[in-house]
């Protein structure tokens, strides 16, 4: 599948060149070769090098190369809006950590002390182990808000040290523990940036059970939330920041104790959501409840800034005085 228009200074209806292409993984468009995004419409400077790019979506249809054909060519919209991502985890998500030692400032005790650790592309993996194991210094290090002391973190075979801090930030999503909730609209609130239609919105909202209560409240998508959500429970602030993922579709996604703080009920809108909403994404998640990360793919022991134990949840708990079984008889 492709998309083309007349070639210049043409009155011919069957002279033609491509434009656009299906990408290999055939949930996108790519510029045809030769060609790059910006052939679309030469004066849109944000279009401009965009060669190793990919249209993930057009107006409301995601990621479906029959309907972003359909839309793009001839879609009904005033406007047209694309979501275009970066052609580097376009496939998915592998992180290889090589290696890695990281500390605080000028602290010299090393938090993480050479941990090695491959995750494959679109898997769920879960860090676990008790405060202060490096956990969460493993989150800071992948977000190149803490940089590595020595070894590496690579993204697709890339080094993140590579990578400007934007372009890696905008490509990972984050679900924090704490949730952060700006002042002004639903809206603002799920798609800062403006770069999503009120329809994905929705359908964003209706994913974590909260189009309901945003419909009741009788301002839809501009209903206004108070400073750090005041007008919001702890649980349905949470929901937002999962939603706000939900409308990004990060293909590397890192929750941290993401469902410690909510109520049960809560908790089990967030996992289902998880397991549902994110198909090709690659998710890291500090675990906090282990009841949240029993279906992971992957869990990965943490003490003393060492991995001690890894493998599948069934695999860990079979150790025998091992440190995953002792969590789980614990619990």
């Amino acid at each position: 599948m492709c998309v083309g228009r007349a070639a210049p200074d043409s009155d011919k209806d069957e002279e033609h060149f491509v434009l656009l292409r299906a990408a290999p993984n055939g949930r996108g468009l790519v510029a045809d070769e030769g060609e790059t995004l910006a052939a679309l419409d030469p004066n849109h400077s944000e279009l401009k090098g965009l060669d190793w790019h990919h249209i993930v979506a057009v107006n409301s249809a995601v990621k479906d190369v029959s309907r972003l054909i359909e839309e793009l060519c001839y879609g009904h919209s005033d406007t047209v809006q694309l979501t275009i991502q970066s052609g580097l985890m376009i496939d998915g998500a592998k992180i290889e950590i090589e290696n890695l030692v990281a500390g605080y400032a000028d602290i010299p005790t090393d938090v993480i002390k050479g941990i090695n650790l491959t995750i494959e592309r679109k898997t769920k993996v879960a860090i676990a182990g008790t405060t202060g194991c490096g956990k969460s210094t493993m989150l800071l290090c992948l977000l190149r808000i803490l940089e590595p002391r020595s070894g590496s973190i690579k993204i697709e075979g890339v080094d993140t040290q590579h990578i400007g801090l934007k372009a890696l930030r905008r490509s990972i999503g984050l679900v924090p523990q704490d949730p952060v909730v700006f002042s002004g609209t639903v809206r603002t609130n799920v798609d800062p940036f403006n770069e999503y239609t009120d329809e994905r919105i929705w359908t964003a909202l209706r994913a974590v059970n909260l189009a309901a209560f945003v419909y009741k409240a009788g301002a839809g998508l501009h209903m206004q939330l108070k400073a750090e959500g005041e007008n919001l429970s702890f649980g349905q602030k949470q929901l937002l920041c999962i939603a706000r993922m939900i409308l990004r579709q990060p293909q590397l996604l890192l929750l941290d104790e993401a469902t410690s703080a909510i109520d049960p009920a809560t908790q089990e809108v967030i996992q289902k959501s998880i397991r549902e909403c994110f198909p090709d994404s690659t998710i890291i998640a500090i675990a906090h409840r282990l009841e949240t990360i029993l279906d992971f793919d992957q869990v990965v022991v943490m003490k003393r800034g060492q991995i001690v134990e890894k493998g599948s949840v069934s695999e860990l708990s079979k150790i025998h005085d091992g440190v995953f079984a002792g969590m789980l008889a614990a619990h």
